[in-house]
Formats: C-alpha cells, structure tokens, sequence
C-alpha cells in the first residue's frame, strides 16, 4: 500500500579501494517506507492501483569522508537512481532515490507541469523518504566525526578536544541555495530544513571554547599541540534545533557590525588600554562578541550567513542575534529561570566569563545598538562598578556616572567604572537616567574619609610625603581631578572674587592635606653629620622632585612661584631647600613651558592662588624655609650651585634678616653648608669650624657624636655670612692636633688612610722642622694602623716588612696591612716608629720559639728561622752581652748544616735529627782561628 508503508533506516561506512592506490571512505544512509502515517498525493495512489507506478519509497544520502589519490573535483555530489545519473545536484553530498526517471533517455528525473503522478512520486520520495534521511544523516555524522560523546541535550556534551577540520567538515554538510539551480534540489533543500525544524532535531551546533590553565601538556583550540605555555582547551557543543524557545532558542552570528564600524579610532586605542585584547577594527570586536556571549550561555550558530538566509527562504522563521536580542538574553538574569550564566554576582569581574571590563565595554557598545538601550539597562548584569566588581543596573542601587570617578575609588561600589564613563557613556546625562546618580561637592565630603586615611591625611598639621606616581590614592591624576572637582564647583564665585563664598565651599575641606606640593628629593642623613648629594640634574625633572600633599588651611607655607619677581636660578634652588612649591604639573604646567603666565596654565590653578605664599622679600622666604624645616627632614639636598645660590642669596641681604633672630636660627639649621667632605651639612648645634683648603673627608663610624663640632669648607664668597653666623677659622696644623687626631679611631677606614695620605704628602713636607716633630711627636703615641683584626695599633706595634730578619721571623699578622706596607707608605710609617731592630730580650725569645718549634714540629721553615736567627747573631754579634750569649748556648735553634761536617772534630754539637746548641763566644774564636 502506497500510503502505509512502514519505514526502516540504516547508517553505515563503505570503504573503497582500487589497484592504483586509490581510496575513499564514504558514509551513508538509506531509508525505505514513510515515518509514520503519511498524506500520500491521490495521484500516486491511482498510479499504483492502476499499475503505472511501480516503485519503491526509498532514498538516501552519502557523504565523503576520506579520500586518498582522488581530486575534489571528480566527486561532486550528483543524483542516483540505483546508478549514478548525469545530474550535478549543487548538494554537499550525493542523493539516492527510486525516483520516475524521463521516459526517454532516463538520464533525468520526470518533470512535467506539476500535475502528473510521477513528478508527485518524486517529490514525494524527497520529502518523506530523502530529506528525514539527510537530517538522519546529519545526527549520525556528529558520532561518526566524534563530535558527540555520551549523552547530550541541550546543556552540550563536554570533550577534550574538537578537531577543526571534522567540524567543519560537519558544516559543510548543511545545503545551500546559493548552489544549487534545479527544482527538485531547490525543494530538497528547503524540505530538509523545514523537517529539522518541524521535527526539532538538534544538528544544529554551538561551540563553546573554554581555556584552563595548566603546567601539564598543552592542546590547543582545535586540538594541536601548543608550546608549553598554551592551555588546555575543552570544548563544549550545544546541540540545538534551527529554532526553540528559551534554552532551545539560538540565534545565527551575522553581527551587523554598522554599529562597531561607527567607532572612531580612538575608541579601539581606548578598549586596548582598557584591556589585554588589541582591537583595530570592528571585526575585532565582533570576534570578541562571540566570545563573550558563547560563554555566558547564549546559543549562537556556528554556521555561515549563507545557511541563515537559505533557512530564511526555506520557510523556517530562525534568528539572528540582535542588539535587543542580547539585552534580552542578558535581562533574563532577575527571573527565576535565567539563561545567562554571569556568575554569582556581584563578584570582582576576573571571577566571571568576562574577566575583564574590555568584555563589558564590548557588549555593551553592541547594546548601543538597541533604541530604547538606556531604558533598557534595568536589570542587566552588565555593569561594573570602579572596584572591579561586575553588578545588575538597578534603580534601587543607583550608581554615580561621573568624569571623577577616582576621587574616592575606595568606595568604588558606589560609582561606574571609569572605563564605562569613557567608552560608553560619557555623554550621558545621569539625571536623565535612574539607574544612575549625580556625584556633587556634598558626595564628596561624604566619601572622603573614606577615600583618604584620616589620620595621615586630616587635621595633620604638617606637610604629608606624597607620590604622585602611586597606584593608589592619593596620586597625581586623583590629585589634578580634585582641583578639577573643586573648580567646577567655585569657578562662578572666583570670577565674583567673592573670596567669602570661595572660603566657605571650601571650609569643610580646610584640614585635609590636599594642596600639592614639592621639593627636590634627597637622601637620608648619613651616620655622623655628613650628608650626600644624590642629584644633579633640573629641577623641572619630576623624577627629582619629593613630593607633599599640604593641608588647605596651611596653604601659606607653599611657595607659589609663578608670582614671584625672584629669578629663575633662585627659584630652582629653592626647591631643594626644604621649602614646598606648588606643585604646578597638577595644574597643566608642562616642561616645555619656560616662560608662562597663570593664564597658560589649568583653569583650576585659579583656587590655588588665593591659598599659596609668594616670594618677594627674605624674611618671608626664611619663614617658608622655617615651617619646612620644622615640617621636614632636615637632610634635604642641594647641589653646590645651588647651595651657593641660596647662601649668597643671604649674605647679600643680612641688612633685611640682621634683626630678625626666628631667621638667624632658620639660617643656622638649614643643612646647606659645604662640609670639607664636600657634602652638605647644618651648622646648629654645635660649634662651626671653617677648614682650610685640602682637608680631607673626617667622616666618622660613631653614631653618638658628642663632639657638635660642624667642619666647613672655607668659602671666601660667603665670609661675611660665615662671620656672622659665629663661625670660626682654622689651620690645617689645628686641625689635626685639635680635632682629628682625638676623633682618629671613629673614623672610617678610608678616612684614616685619606687623613694619613695628606699628612704624609700634603701637610708634613709643608711644616718647618718644628712643627714637624710636634706633629710626629703626636702620632707616634696615637692608635693609627688596624690589624688583622681590625684593632688600631701604632705604628711601633708593626715590623718593618722590608727587613730580611722580620720576613723570616715574624709571622705576616705582625706587618702593616695593605696598603700600608708598600714602598711608599714606609719611609712615613718609619717616622712614626716602625720596629726596624730587635733587642736581646726579643732575640732570646725567637730562639727560645725555634727551638719549640723544632722539638715539636720540625720543618724546612724552622731550619729557615734558624738560618736568619744565626745569621743575625753573625752580623749583630758585637752588640749582644756574654750573659745573653751563654744564655744561647743552653737553647737548641742552630740547625745543622752538612757543610759543617769538617768542624766535628773539634766540637760535635748536634745531629741530623736535632738542632744543637750555639757555640761560645770565646769556642767560636777559637774554631775561626784554627780554620
């Protein structure tokens, strides 16, 4: 019966191979009888019932999956009736079907106007038989490519890994149109996608791709291997009908990209800076887009544009993604069943699928798209607040949408993040829309001991270490919004001058430390009271400036000095001295900018004006430096440049500052002065000392210096100053029997040996013979050489390491050290008492030693030290008394010597295995006479 045939279907592979090494490996499926009951047309079944029409329901599909020797090109997919027809159907694979062929050459399928049975028979074995076997085709083939494992539905199947060619082999399966041009192939196609869609058959595929990090093996995207420091890939498909409802609903990638194509470049420069991803056009971020929404949970297709439309003009209504159609994805977040998967928020952005605010910028410049987008935002998990964290636009939680956002970035919650402002919407009036709130001076007062530490920042009295480079607040470009900030809010009352008004706005500001300011960096003192220049370079140079954040009520203490008349030599200086300026760079000044007026600058140097000091008389310029000092380290720096402008600044004008006692002091506690080391010292506390020329360095390794003695390089520019600051001269004579010679043992190393170098070279040779030996006469009783152990000793304490006696004798711990005992320090060091000689006493003990030595462990040095002690006597003999020399001869340290072998008759003494005693005096006489 044509109308009640039951179906039965089959998939399987064929492999085909020939003697010439060709091969292929197809795979198909076939079909016979109709699913279910079927409509059969009436004309086939008169057809049948007359016997006209004798064939059988059946059909089928074969795709290629391999082929080896065999071009492309001799396997397009044709038409089978049993045998290949001379038919290209335009189809991805070849079609099977017991169709009504012409009646004549059979080399085609009957086609007539439309009425006749076996047209009806044909499209009917299409429909029914054909077209549920390539859609049968299709959902065997995910196995058959291993796309597919275990069960799935439409949360997706989890795998290790997808192999690109195979998926898009699969892809390649889908018909299209655009390809074929004959009726029953065109009806074919549009049949195929209308059965998928009526009978829900989920072969429509949606990768998603997620990326783990791991140290192990790594397999790419598509399964490659990858260097060691890719990640791994899992790769999850979602198997979906073309069409659905909710989880089932899928939307084809066909972004309209008109909207990403309108963003100007500055834009995709911005989006770089805002993230890890680099975007230069608009299919970047379109790319980006279908990452994004992959991985939160919505379906897109991963099809061609041309399946879409094919689908679209096959009668099967299906979707492509839209700017709405994403809101409305992302708005199913506050139902009870929602779709997007964003995380459980609010959480900080790198805990969700988007990791980063790039992803948020992305989509929702997309959403921009959408008419009705800021009407829109309620509800949608899209938005990052300035802390990071990923919320849900909510009325009832109304964010701050302003440009100074960074003000109070501690409370980030609380406000749009920065790059959402930037990108998004930063022409967005937020009164305008409820799921935002106006940022004003009063938020402001709220927020701000939350944005800054009270305790180091209000009611401090003091200028604050700032820096400006910080990455967190307060740094400069949260420092230069502020001023920003409170221009915006007091511009009206300064162009009133209405400097009543202006105080009061910023009254309830007035004890925090938000005026910035500088000086020029420097080193911490030293140990002693020596200070080291670190800088050399323009004071312009950011890098070496200190930096200070000065509280509002003591804005009388900074320099402001674009309004000062001082030139620009002074103005520099000054700002290693301790003294804060305004800092200018917060308010536009550039380094390009030489010459300038206030005009030149931001329009929020305008409310530092009326808060900073200026400098236009000393006095004032000693009370600026007075409250910096007592503000500051007093170990700031200066170079000797510098420090000669500031000094010679003063000495200049002692007149102005002569009565003024608070300035004397200032003067006297500033570290300016040029110590003989070069450095640069204070000469306060303590008594001040002006050293002649040629000094060197005292620096000193005692940390409890109770000397307050202040040594400074004389400096006949500033003789006058020196004068009247109570400092004294001295000669170098002075120096050395006064002060360094007492202070020798506290000083560092290299200091000694500098100090001894000058006096051996410089100062000695200089004096009369007087003066000389009252020098000597002093340092021969003076602790000047370390040994071994670091202890100073004098110089008596050493041998004469040139002696040929006292090299072989005296152990090395018992000579000078280096550099002490070379040539040129020896002449000197023998001045001062450096052992050249020995006495009896001495002699007796090195004997007594050799002969210890040789009793308990004789070796070619003792024989050494016994030769020296011998020769020694040989040479001093006249100079040692009978009492030491019979004292001798009872000590065994004469080595013997086979030279002596002839002299045993007379008087056998020793052996080879012992040392012997030492002949008489009067024995010896006798043995050289007899000779």
């Amino acid at each position: 019966n044509a109308e009640y045939m039951g179906m039965t279907e089959c998939s399987y592979i064929v492999n085909i191979e020939d003697s010439n090494g060709k091969s292929e490996k197809w795979f198909l499926t076939r079909r016979i009888g109709y699913q279910g009951v079927q409509k059969i047309p009436a004309s086939i079944v008169h057809a049948f019932s007359r016997g006209d029409l004798c064939l059988m329901p059946r059909g089928g599909v074969a795709s290629l999956l391999y082929a080896k020797n065999i071009k492309e090109s001799d396997r397009e997919k044709r038409a089978f009736c049993f045998l290949p027809l001379p038919v290209l159907t335009g189809l991805p694979v070849h079609i099977n079907g017991h169709f009504a062929l012409d009646h004549e050459a059979r080399r085609a399928l009957w086609l007539d106007d439309g009425t006749g049975y076996r047209t009806d028979w044909n499209m009917t074995i299409i429909r029914e038989v054909i077209s549920p076997a390539f859609a049968s085709h299709l959902l065997e083939m995910r196995n058959v490519l291993n796309l597919i494992q275990h069960q799935h539905n439409y949360k997706g199947t989890t795998i290790e890994a997808i192999d690109k060619d195979k998926l898009q082999h699969y892809k390649m399966l889908f018909p299209d149109l655009d390809h074929v041009r004959e009726f029953y192939w065109i009806f074919l196609v549009k049949t195929f996608y209308r059965y998928i869609n009526d009978n829900k058959i989920k072969v429509m595929p949606v990768a998603r791709h997620q990326i783990i990090q791991d140290n192990s093996s790594k397999i790419n995207l598509f399964g490659l291997k990858s260097p060691a420091t890719s990640s791994t890939v899992v790769s999850q498909i979602n198997w979906l009908p073309p069409s659905g409802e909710r989880e089932l609903e899928s939307y084809f990638n066909n972004f309209n990209l008109e909207h990403f194509k309108s963003l100007n470049n500055s834009t995709f420069s911005g989006l770089a800076k805002a993230g890890p991803r680099t975007f230069s056009h608009a299919q970047d971020l379109a790319h980006e887009l279908t990452h994004l929404l992959l991985s939160t949970g919505f379906n897109l297709i991963d099809l061609p544009e041309t399946i879409y439309n094919t689908m679209n003009n096959s009668g099967v209504k299906v979707n492509q993604v839209t700017p709405k159609s994403v809101i409305n994805f992302f708005k199913t977040y506050i139902s009870d069943n929602p779709l997007c998967d964003v995380g459980n928020i609010p959480c900080h952005i790198s805990q969700t699928p988007f990791k980063d605010v790039t992803s948020i910028i992305t989509l929702l410049l997309y959403c921009q798209g959408d008419n009705n987008f800021l009407t829109s935002l309620q509800g949608m998990p899209l938005l990052i607040t300035d802390d990071d964290r990923l919320n849900m636009f909510d009325s009832s939680h109304s964010k701050y949408l302003t440009p100074f956002f960074s003000l109070v970035p501690d409370k980030g919650e609380h406000f749009v993040h920065r790059d959402l402002v930037e990108f998004v919407f930063k022409d967005v009036n937020p009164e305008l829309v409820y799921v935002f709130k106006i940022f004003d001076v009063d938020a402001l007062a709220t927020f701000l001991p939350h944005a800054l530490n009270p305790k180091e920042y209000y009611m401090v009295e003091k200028h604050i270490t700032w820096d400006p480079n910080s990455p967190e607040i307060p740094n400069a470009k949260w420092i230069s919004e502020l001023w920003s900030f409170l221009h915006f809010h007091t511009m009206d009352v300064l162009k009133k001058k209405d400097m009543v008004a202006f105080e009061k706005i910023l009254s309830t500001l007035s004890d925090w430390a938000l005026l910035p300011a500088y000086v020029l960096q420097r080193r911490q003192r030293s140990r002693g009271s020596i200070v080291l220049s670190l800088f050399q370079r323009s004071v312009s140079t950011l890098v070496n400036r200190q930096h200070y954040l000065v509280p509002m009520n003591m804005g009388s203490t900074v320099l402001d000095s674009n309004c000062s008349p001082l030139g620009k030599k002074m103005k520099d200086a000054l700002l290693k001295l301790g003294v804060s300026e305004v800092n200018l760079d917060m308010y536009g000044k550039t380094e390009e900018m030489v010459e300038y007026t206030a005009a030149d600058l931001q329009p929020s140097y305008r409310v530092v004006e009326p808060l900073a000091a200026t400098l236009d008389r000393p006095e004032t310029i000693l009370s600026v430096m007075d409250h910096a000092l007592c503000t500051h380290s007093f170990d700031r720096l200066l170079n000797d440049e510098e420090c000669h402008i500031i000094l010679q600044y003063f000495n200049d004008n002692l007149d102005e500052i002569s009565d003024c006692q608070e300035g004397i002091d200032v003067l006297r506690d500033v570290p300016f002065y040029e110590a003989i080391d070069g450095s640069r010292t204070k000469i306060s506390g303590g008594q001040a000392y002006v050293m002649p020329e040629g000094v060197p360095k005292a620096s000193s390794d005692n940390d409890d210096d109770e000397s307050h003695l202040i040594f400074l390089k004389k400096n006949d520019a500033l003789h006058k100053l020196y004068n009247f600051l109570g400092c004294y001269e001295l000669t170098d004579t002075d120096v050395y029997l006064n002060f360094i010679i007492s202070q020798f043992a506290t000083l560092h190393p290299d200091a000694r040996e500098r100090h001894l170098q000058h006096i051996r070279d410089e100062l000695l040779p200089g004096l009369d013979e007087v003066e000389q030996e009252r020098l000597l006469h002093k340092l021969v009783n003076v602790n000047l050489l370390p040994d071994r152990s670091g202890v100073l000793r004098p110089v008596s304490y050493f041998f004469d390491p040139q002696h040929e006696f006292f090299s072989s004798m005296v152990s090395d711990a018992e000579f000078p050290l280096t550099p002490y005992n070379s040539s040129e320090w020896l002449h000197f060091l023998r001045l001062l008492g450096l052992r050249q000689e020995i006495d009896e006493r001495q002699y007796l003990e090195f004997a007594n030693l050799v002969a210890k030595e040789a009793k308990c462990d004789r070796t070619n040095e003792t024989e050494k030290k016994s030769k020296a002690l011998v020769e020694y006597l040989f040479k001093q003999f006249a100079s040692f008394s009978e009492g030491i020399l019979q004292r001798l001869c009872l000590i065994n340290y004469v080595a013997p010597s086979k030279e002596a072998a002839p002299f045993e008759v007379i008087y056998k003494g020793s052996t080879d295995n012992q040392m012997g005693k030492c002949l008489s005096y009067h024995l010896r006489v006798q043995c050289l006479k007899r000779m």
